[in-house]
């Protein structure tokens, strides 16, 4: 009689014990650990349907997860129970409840019995893609969609470190995660129990986990921290990692938002591009439809007000890599000496067979957020040797190059004696004087002015700019007039004198 769902091994037929090793080869994509001589027992309450001498085996062994991403955790769905008949010295196996209800539903896997199970085939479960179609990975990748959709119920594992480990009883387990922000590949492990040397033996399930991740990097011109002028177009460029999402998967969700504060302005779609890999694909500037060279639509864009949306549709990305490359204009809105942000966010899904999804975070050190900051430039005006007296009048020409060929502005001073010229970025500026305050002489050379973050003061550097008092001639009514009319009264009446004196003596000698 064919027995549905269950397989029996038996220790004392060699061609049992061969299928029974066979079938751990084949359920043990798992790395191979040191199996221990064990004394079977059982559950005597708990019975195999077909077989009421058959006991459930409560023997225990440990399933060991590495390569688990530190605070994640992972839950163990167990598909296989065990179950020895001690009379006939038998291990048979059942499918759980669990999994018999997922099958009972499936139109692919309604007749799988336990020794289609077995006859499976494995993907390499140590290395490589996240992504198989082995006949194992399909199966446990379709039964971990049902897992989420029907919150089948799993043992919680434990995770210390990298490692993420469970106890758990003899049988065969699907491990997946519950809190994560990578994607995982589908994990079978099996606590198996197998003939070594004529003995019983257990042996552990060890697993180097499969996992994939979703990175974002941002920069413009070529950096996470930059300066720039008003009506500059600033590159800005955003560099994507794609998970690997395993077979099957339901949830594949992958979605850029790129949100611009309001000191920029995006340039237009005309501007953006996007390459899947080293591929360029095609930007419809007027439906934001993103096509390969097969006309397939890889991306939609869709823009409103500062924000930027771009969502991938997986299916048709080729490569792991993303680039995502626009223009920002700094507009009149800028922020002097703030941060002019513009910062992308990736959503991706991280629940390959449910509808969770993760974020990635907006810090000001994020590798999404690109700080963009403005400064000013204050320029003072006053007297020589007299800062309190602040004079208005002063005009400059502020130039970019020590040559004076690129020409930034031209600024007066006002009647506080200042002037502010916004919306610089970092590094040297000459001003050149071309006219002084009334009654003040013409400064001759450039004056060299550097705007560094560092020396600014809520953005703004400030320059204190002197002219000497030219020399002014005597009016009528003056003191000059006073001082200058009695010096030389004085002098003609000293004259006088000494020309009296000088010849009343000459005729007194003779």
């Amino acid at each position: 009689m064919k027995m549905e769902r269950t397989t029996v091994v038996k220790m004392k037929i060699s061609i049992k014990k061969l299928l029974l090793t066979v079938m751990f080869a084949f359920l043990g994509f798992v790395t191979t650990v040191s199996a221990a001589a064990i004394t079977i027992t059982v559950d005597n309450t708990k019975s195999l349907a077909t077989d009421a001498n058959s006991h459930y085996v409560t023997n225990q062994g440990t399933i060991i997860i590495s390569n688990v991403d530190t605070g994640d955790t992972l839950k163990a769905y167990k598909i296989l129970d065990a179950y020895y008949n001690e009379t006939s010295n038998v291990i048979s196996y059942d499918f759980t409840a669990d999994f018999k209800a997922f099958l009972a539903q499936s139109a692919t896997y309604s007749s799988l019995s336990v020794q289609d199970y077995m006859l499976l085939t494995s993907g390499n479960i140590e290395n490589g893609s996240t992504i198989t179609e082995s006949t194992l990975d399909t199966l446990a990748s379709v039964y971990a969609g049902y897992i989420k959709q029907h919150s089948v119920e799993g043992t919680q594992m434990a995770t210390s470190g990298t490692t993420s480990t469970v106890t758990a009883d003899a049988g065969s387990y699907l491990i997946l995660p519950t809190s994560t922000s990578k994607v995982y590949a589908v994990m079978v492990g099996n606590i198996a129990i197998s003939v070594v040397d004529g003995t019983w033996s257990l042996q552990d399930a060890s697993i180097v986990a499969k996992v994939s991740e979703a990175g974002i990097i941002k920069k413009g011109n070529g950096k996470t921290n930059i300066s720039a002028e008003i009506g500059e177009d600033i590159p800005f460029e955003i560099n994507l990692t794609v998970p690997q999402y395993p077979t099957n998967a339901t949830n594949k969700k992958y979605v850029l938002t790129d949100t611009m504060s309001d000191g920029l302005t995006f340039s237009g779609m005309d501007a953006l591009g996007i390459s899947d890999g080293d591929t360029a694909l095609t930007v419809n500037a007027t439906t934001g439809a993103v096509t390969n060279a097969t006309g397939e639509q890889v991306a939609t864009i869709t823009v409103e007000g500062q924000k930027i949306t771009i969502e991938f549709d997986l299916t048709y990305v080729k490569s792991t890599t993303l680039k995502v490359t626009y223009k920002g204009r700094l507009n009149n809105n800028a922020v002097i000496g703030g941060n002019n942000n513009n910062s992308a966010q990736l959503e991706y899904s991280n629940d390959p067979y449910g509808t969770g999804t993760s974020t990635t975070p907006i810090t000001l050190d994020g590798p999404g957020v690109v700080i963009v900051k403005t400064y000013a430039l204050s320029i003072i005006k006053h007297e020589r040797n007299n800062e309190t007296n602040l004079l208005s009048g002063a005009t400059f020409e502020v130039y970019r190059d020590e040559n004076l060929t690129d020409l930034q502005g031209t600024v007066t001073t006002g009647s506080d004696g200042s002037v502010t010229v916004k919306g610089l970025k970092e590094g040297s500026y000459w001003l050149k004087e071309t006219k002084s305050p009334a009654g003040y002489s013409l400064i001759n050379d450039a004056i060299q002015v550097t705007i560094t973050d560092a020396d600014a003061t809520d953005g703004v550097i400030t320059a204190r700019v002197s002219n000497a008092k030219v020399g002014v001639l005597p009016i009528t009514g003056g003191m000059g007039t006073i001082i200058f009319t009695v010096s030389g009264a004085v002098l003609m009446i000293g004259a006088i004198w000494f020309v009296f004196v000088y010849r009343r003596k000459n005729k007194l000698e003779v």
